[in-house]
């Protein structure tokens, strides 16, 4: 046994004894076969039966055997100074040496071997038992990292696929990421769907064609196709709901619109959905970025959950989760609290807030002229209420009310971040 293995075992059992917190992790994290002395074992065991580890009480249980006495004395001062603080860096070096023991076992009894039959067999055999000799840690902190660099190339290779289309918001938010989950609140005619529909549109006809999975749960599909045909053909709603006031040259250019959203990655869901038809309709459909309209709207089964709250934490917590599983990216529309006061929650819980990726408030100020900021009337305030990401802050935005189309607010040349 050599001395830096030795020091290494009393250093593993010094950090025990000194700190009880610290051996319930080590003996979660290993067992008496990583240990090469006999003392070290026995010693390895005790603790492990221990309850709670006080020195005077191990003193006790060792006391009829003088060399485990001992041997508890020496572990017990290699690390009393330094307090345990590097027990983890002992466990790593412990686990080498007991890989390298039984790599050399492994080795010496492949010598003990005839004459083999087909030495690939026996070489295959050979490195699959020196790869089962890793810990699974080691294995699964490999994965990670493999994992992580590959996720960061291809978010790399993408660039910022879905931005917005307002520059001071993607500042904000570095556009709309995969894996995340982003909640839009505001008051009821404030904006957020015509606000969702333009971002949809915008990422689903101009940015590489993504596909775009919107879930209305409040206005039917005729009533979305009006709404996107008003943003995109630039007419007031009305008049696409009163196709005899068109002139024949708005009714050509009316019709292209619609073929040009039905033609589109955008498709559109409308109907009574409860969480599980939504999350299953993503996993088949495989989009790149899900909107859903609203989440007070989806239905929910109330005999699962004692209080409404506890059924719209749960929903979002599943479409953060299948956001995350499926590398889409989810928005959602949610209603604001209604108590009269301006603190920037949502509707139902402020669980949603805390389990969000990015929340965001569609603020419209009172028709009033404020000649002093030069804010008009259609003035509309983006303000990024929570970002897991980046910073809090807000962005202008203006709502043309004749087409429900949104422009970022820009005064005197510069925007209003």
């Amino acid at each position: 046994m050599s001395e830096n293995l030795k020091e290494i075992e009393q250093c593993v059992l010094g950090s025990c004894l000194c700190d009880n917190e610290i051996a319930r992790q080590v003996v979660s994290k290993i067992d008496e076969t990583y240990f090469y002395n006999t003392y070290a074992k026995k010693l390895f065991l005790i603790i492990k039966e221990t309850p709670k580890i006080d020195i005077n009480i191990i003193a006790l249980k060792t006391c009829e055997d003088d060399i485990l006495n001992g041997y508890t004395a020496e572990c017990y001062r290699a690390v009393s100074i330094s307090s345990g603080a590097f027990w983890e860096e002992y466990i790593r070096l412990l686990t080498e040496y007991k890989i390298r023991r039984e790599i050399k076992n492994l080795g010496f009894g492949m010598t003990q071997i005839g004459d083999a039959d087909d030495i690939k067999d026996l070489i295959d055999n050979a490195s699959e038992k020196i790869n089962s000799l890793r810990p699974a840690e080691i294995k699964d902190k490999k994965k990670e990292l493999d994992d992580i660099i590959a996720e960061y190339e291809d978010l790399k290779k993408r660039g910022n696929e879905m931005d917005s289309g307002f520059p001071g918001l993607d500042k904000l938010i570095n556009g709309f990421k995969r894996k995340r989950f982003y909640v839009l609140g505001g008051d009821p005619g404030s904006g957020k769907t015509g606000l969702a529909l333009y971002l949809a549109q915008r990422i689903a006809f101009v940015k590489n064609k993504m596909k775009v999975l919107f879930f209305s749960l409040e206005m039917s599909k005729f009533e979305i196709v009006g709404r996107l045909t008003s943003i995109l053909f630039c007419v007031p709603p009305f008049r696409i709901e009163q196709p005899q006031f068109l002139t024949p040259e708005d009714f050509l250019h009316l019709t292209n619109t619609v073929g040009k959203i039905y033609k589109s990655n955008l498709e559109i869901e409308d109907g009574v959905w409860n969480i599980g038809d939504i999350l299953q309709k993503i996993k088949q459909e495989k989009p790149d970025i899900v909107f859903i309209d609203h989440l007070q709207f989806i239905q929910i089964k109330l005999g699962k959950y004692e209080k409404r709250y506890e059924a719209l934490d749960s929903i979002a917590k599943n479409l953060k989760n299948i956001a995350k599983k499926e590398n889409i990216s989810v928005f959602a529309i949610s209603h604001n609290k209604r108590d009269g006061e301006k603190n920037f929650d949502f509707d139902g819980t402020s669980g949603i807030k805390k389990i969000a990726d990015v929340g965001m408030m569609l603020i419209r100020p009172v028709k009033k002229k404020d000649s002093i900021m030069q804010k008009p009337d259609n003035y509309a305030e983006l303000k990024i209420i929570k970002n897991r990401f980046g910073r809090a802050g807000s962005v202008g935005l203006l709502l043309n009310e004749a087409n429900l189309r949104f422009a970022e607010f820009v005064k005197s040349g510069t925007d209003i971040l």
